[in-house]
């Protein structure tokens, strides 16, 4: 297994970076679960509404773009390491 240490001896290896990559994954399939729901009323009819749904697909993609650049820092972190 591959195993960096960085200047402030914390160590980054496949394992930690793996989990980084399905902590942010597991929150991207919760915020799309959320906002399946955000559009569905309790009887399963969609929103129709156009403001609330564009806020809502706005709330979901700011959200979804923090993890993805989770991911992008995780791995840039990674590779920064000193060997």
């Amino acid at each position: 297994m591959k195993q960096l240490k960085s200047s402030n001896n914390i160590s980054m290896t496949d394992e930690k970076l793996s989990r980084l990559y399905a902590f942010a994954t597991e929150e991207i399939h919760k915020l799309t679960t959320e906002l399946y729901e955000e559009l569905h009323d309790d009887k399963g009819a969609p929103d129709k509404d156009w403001n609330n749904t564009l806020e809502e697909v706005r709330k979901y993609k700011r959200l979804v773009i923090l993890e993805l650049e989770g991911i992008k820092h995780a791995l840039k972190e990674f590779h920064e390491q000193d060997i």
